[in-house]
């Protein structure tokens, strides 16, 4: 689903006129969008997060215009944008630390009543 998405609106990301600071812009607003709904209530098993992590490096490698036969590891590509989900998730758990001692959210993450 997610692919589809991306090659049906590939051409307008792929431009070579945008700048470095777009791009991430235009990928959280295209292609991540559609699994990114939710993701901070989400709780990660070791293959859903791998899976996650290709869907990501792929689509970053597709808007970078990065071809697979390019020698670069997955952790350059995040390290140059610094971009990644699971900064979104830690921002959430962070808010939800910062609430008061008897909100239903701080409970169920952390687990005490």
């Amino acid at each position: 689903m997610i692919f589809d998405k991306f090659f049906k609106n590939g051409n307008r990301l792929c431009l070579s006129d945008f700048k470095r600071q777009s791009i991430p812009k235009l990928n959280s607003l295209n292609s991540k969008r559609l699994f990114m709904y939710g993701v901070e209530t989400w709780i990660f098993k070791a293959r859903e997060r791998q899976r996650i992590d290709a869907v990501e490096m792929w689509c970053w490698r597709r808007t970078m215009r990065i071809p697979w036969t390019a020698k670069r590891t997955n952790v350059s590509i995040p390290a140059q944008l610094g971009v990644s989900v699971y900064q979104r998730l830690l921002t959430y758990f962070e808010h939800i630390m910062r609430r008061g001692n008897y909100s239903l959210e701080k409970i169920i993450v952390t687990g005490n009543t």
